[in-house]
C-alpha cells in the first residue's frame, strides 16, 4: 500500500487479515502494489506485479458498509471461497512500478479485541513474520538488534 510515495508492507502469516485490510485501504483510495507477494528490485524497492487482491469469502461480519460496497463495485473473478477485486490505476499499481519501502506493519489477528497500533523493535519483522513465512518457524538472526553481535 502506498502512502506519501512510500510502501507500507504488511508481512504476516495466513488469515491475519492482510487482504481485507488492503481492500479496505483501497476503498479509501490508497494504491495497491501487492497482496500476497511483493518482489524487491535490486535497489530494495517494492515492485508491483499488477495483480489485484484476492479476498476470502464470506467477508468478515465486521467488514462494514464501505468495504462491502467497494467489493461489490469492484468484483472480479470469484468462486465460493475467494473473490478477486478488479482494480485499475490509480488503485492498482501497474506491473513493474516500483516504490521505496517506508515501513513494515505486522498484523496479529485477535478475535474480539479492539485493534491497536504498537511500536516494535526493528528486527522483529524479520525474526517473527518473515521467519515463519520463509522457514515455517521463527528465525533467529545472528545480527538482529539486541543480540549483542
Amino acid at each position: 500500500m502506498e502512502f506519501a510515495e512510500r510502501l507500507v508492507v504488511f508481512p504476516s502469516t495466513n488469515r491475519a487479515g492482510k487482504s481485507t485490510l488492503i481492500a479496505r485501504l483501497a476503498a479509501e483510495g490508497v494504491a495497491v502494489h501487492a497482496d500476497d507477494l511483493l518482489p524487491l528490485t535490486p535497489d530494495d524497492e517494492g515492485m508491483s506485479l499488477g495483480i489485484s487482491p484476492r479476498l476470502r469469502l464470506p467477508l468478515p461480519e465486521t467488514a462494514g458498509a464501505t468495504l462491502t460496497r467497494f467489493v461489490m463495485e469492484n468484483q472480479g473473478a470469484a468462486d465460493g471461497r475467494y473473490k478477486y477485486l478488479e482494480l485499475a490505476a490509480p488503485l492498482l499499481a501497474p506491473f513493474g512500478e516500483s516504490c521505496p519501502i517506508g515501513a513494515f506493519v505486522l498484523l496479529e489477528r485477535q478475535i474480539h479485541r479492539a485493534a491497536e497500533l504498537l511500536a516494535a523493535p526493528r528486527g522483529l519483522a524479520f525474526s517473527t513474520s518473515f521467519g515463519k513465512i520463509l522457514f515455517g518457524r521463527e528465525a533467529r538472526l545472528p545480527c538482529s538488534p539486541g543480540s549483542g553481535r
